[in-house]
């Protein structure tokens, strides 16, 4: 078991109301960077994006964040491509979209007078 001191308790206590802030602005990112630029980020991309509005950010306030958010499946790799900041073939992430609810059969709209119309 790995010792943790008092003071890394502390750390981690007065950040955590921070990191759920940051995750929800990492998520929110990925939809606006889709939107803005019609493509998914790479972690390099987003850090970039975000950083127009927050200069100080840096990669570890993004990169933790985007496997905080694959862990809990709310987004995922979609794929490798070449990164235009690194010029490294890395994953790129996107926002997981819900998936559609079959209707149950006695659900769906009925269309009997189509389908009679057809057969007489």
């Amino acid at each position: 078991m790995k010792r943790v001191t008092d003071t890394s308790r502390r750390a981690l206590s007065l950040l955590r109301p921070l990191l759920a802030t940051r995750a929800v602005q990492v998520f929110d990112a990925l939809g606006r960077y889709r939107q803005a630029y019609g493509s998914t980020p790479t972690a390099y991309e987003l850090l970039r994006f975000l950083q127009v509005d927050q200069p100080a950010l840096d990669l570890n306030a993004v990169r933790p964040r985007l496997t905080e958010l694959e862990d809990a499946g709310q987004i995922v790799k979609a794929g490798k491509r070449c990164c235009a900041v690194t010029r490294q073939r890395v994953y790129t992430w996107a926002v997981v979209t819900p998936a559609r609810q079959a209707m149950p059969y006695r659900e769906q709209p009925r269309r009997t007078h189509a389908v009679q119309e057809v057969l007489f």
